[in-house]
């Protein structure tokens, strides 16, 4: 049986620009806060523990101030990619995407527009997913077969098309640990109000059992029955 695997996902870091909406600016960490967590990330990963490092949107920090300090740390991240904001100066660029993959980071991709896939109908659920992953694939030079839905938003339906869709690695945002060898990669999202602190309770999964086995429950609904 495979170990768990703690898996932390930042967005942006530094001032949010313009373009980030209200609810997600509280998603983004200062500078100084990203590298005390990356060093306590490093320490905790030296001593065995499973941690994988991610991040959404693909904001411009994603190359200017994370990719570095991983570099510095000889970590790497999974950067999931938003295919629709490639031309924005506040995002990557599909340049800038190639050189996160030349400095030895992992690209995968988080749609085309930011929307709830849960909300989208066949067509746009398949732009957002299919053709969305063949504009990155045409960017990258390589197959893009990881995905995190953005929001965390999901139900049934869209986990389903997901992995009839090749996707072998589908990253959410419930909580908790993930099973190596499942498909389905849960993540806890890094907060501005957290502190070095609370990555070893995130790594340790602190939470009360009865907490544990709601997350559980709901996490298994949403992918199998809602």
């Amino acid at each position: 049986m495979s170990s768990p695997l703690c898996i932390l996902n930042f967005h942006g870091i530094g001032t949010p620009h313009a373009n980030v909406a209200e609810d997600e600016a509280r998603y983004w960490v200062s500078r100084d806060q990203f590298l005390a967590m990356l060093d306590r990330i490093k320490l905790l990963s030296s001593r065995g523990t499973q941690i994988k490092i991610t991040f959404d949107d693909g904001n411009l920090s994603d190359l200017e101030i994370a990719c570095p300090a991983l570099q510095d740390r000889n970590l790497v991240g999974h950067f999931f990619v938003l295919t629709g904001r490639l031309d924005d100066p506040a995002y990557l660029s599909a340049g800038q995407v190639r050189d996160l993959l030349a400095k030895g980071m992992e690209i995968g991709l988080h749609g085309q527009d930011h929307v709830d896939w849960r909300k989208a109908d066949a067509p746009q659920l398949q732009t957002e997913t299919i053709t969305a992953r063949d504009t990155l694939s045409r960017i990258t030079g390589r197959p893009v077969e990881t995905v995190a839905i953005p929001f965390g938003a999901y139900n049934a339906r869209v986990i389903k098309h997901l992995k009839a869709s090749g996707f072998k690695e589908i990253y959410t945002s419930d909580g908790g640990h993930a099973a190596q060898n499942q498909p389905l990669r849960h993540r806890t999202s890094v907060r501005s109000d957290m502190d070095v602190s609370r990555i070893d309770a995130i790594v340790a999964d602190s939470a009360p059992a009865r907490a544990k086995i709601k997350r559980t429950v709901k996490s298994w609904l949403k992918s199998n029955v809602i």
